[in-house]
């Protein structure tokens, strides 16, 4: 979620997790089986793909290949997403990505889910 404010975001789209019109996915899920996440994401659009297109579209979306594909529209700026001489958007692709985090920093980020998740049953996957 680019704007703010995330947890408020996120905690109405978990109420209606099982409304007929969302689709609730976890990026741990995705890293996990990635074709079985694209045929669910078919089914929810409302398309069905054979084995081949969700095996191509499957290659597409490996990081390395993710991060090599030509944007759509590359004059249009995310404004305070991307700068020049940074990282980027797309980041290393993986779980855990929090390993860059200094102790101190990740204890205060587990404070701040744990915090925000106090009154809510949702839990996000670990590894």
């Amino acid at each position: 979620v680019v704007y703010s404010p995330y947890w408020e975001h996120v905690k109405q789209a978990w109420v209606k997790r099982n409304h007929p019109n969302l689709l609730f996915l976890f990026y741990e899920d995705l890293l996990k089986d990635l074709p079985g996440n694209i045929r669910k994401i078919s089914g929810f659009l409302g398309n069905s793909l054979n084995d081949d297109q969700v095996l191509r579209l499957s290659n597409h979306l490996q990081i390395d290949n993710f991060r090599n594909n030509v944007p759509l529209y590359p004059d249009v700026p995310i404004t305070g997403l991307t700068r020049d001489k940074e990282q980027g958007l797309i980041r290393k692709g993986k779980v855990k990505g929090n390993s860059e985090f200094t102790e101190e920093l990740e204890a205060e980020a587990n404070k701040w889910v744990t915090e925000n998740l106090a009154l809510t049953d949702l839990r996000f996957p670990s590894k």
